[in-house]
């Protein structure tokens, strides 16, 4: 659960990245087939306004046939990939994002995130240290290195990534939770059930993932009990 959150969170991140990058007038496509081309562009930018994701993805694949390597269309592609799920697709796109602009966050990021996939722990680590600092590597780098570190069986270097969060109030949730997460995929059912209630709090009970999380957690602890209470108060 603590990577689809990781994921999620990215391709929301790409969605606001994308959409910024469309706000630009000037897109410097080629002259190669200019209708079918220019056609592809727009429909893809308009769909990506109206969030129609999917379609997004598919014009600006369209748009990319018809002016291969073209890096604004690489780059608004590659975004909408990720965010419409197609992930191979966007790990493709990102050699060549890397290969011209080579510490680019959100390529490196979505690197790590497959890595973590694969388990290739030290892969992952690796593409999130080249990415380029700025809030959006300190957020989802960090998650997803203490997730790679816990994936090594690293608990001590698991919690620190999520303790340099310490001094960020905006991210308590994302430290609290997915230290709850780790802990639990850890096997430390006593600091798991500490997060997942101190989690619960700090969002108010009123996050359904977290209540899931927390659900499910309870009820491999054999707690049903607790865990039907839990589920129960959600919008209460």
């Amino acid at each position: 659960m603590g990577l689809r959150l990781l994921t999620r969170g990215l391709g929301i991140v790409a969605i606001a990245a994308m959409l910024g990058a469309c706000a630009g007038s000037g897109f410097g496509l080629s002259q190669r087939n200019p209708d079918s081309l220019y056609g592809n562009y727009l429909a893809a930018r308009h769909a990506g306004t109206v969030r129609d994701m999917d379609a997004a993805a598919r014009y600006y694949a369209q748009a990319l046939s018809e002016d291969p390597g073209n890096p604004v269309i690489v780059e608004r592609a590659f975004l909408l990939s990720v965010t419409a799920g197609n992930v191979s697709e966007g790990l493709n796109l990102s050699s060549e994002i890397i290969e011209r602009d080579p510490d680019n966050r959100t390529a490196r990021l979505v690197r790590a995130l497959s890595a973590l996939k694969a388990t290739d722990y030290d892969r992952a680590i690796g593409e999130i240290d080249a990415a380029a600092p700025g809030p959006f590597t300190a957020l989802v780098g960090t998650l997803a290195k203490a997730w790679a570190m816990a994936g090594k069986q690293d608990a001590e270097q698991a919690y620190a990534a999520l303790d340099s969060f310490q001094d960020r109030p905006a991210f308590d949730l994302f430290r609290i939770l997915h230290g709850a997460l780790i802990a639990d995929y850890l096997g430390d059912a006593a600091r798991a059930r500490t997060g997942y209630v101190a989690a619960q709090g700090a969002s108010g009970g009123a996050s359904l993932r977290i209540i899931q999380a927390y659900g499910r957690f309870l009820e491999r602890q054999d707690d049903t009990e607790l865990a039907r209470e839990v589920y129960n108060n959600y919008g209460r």
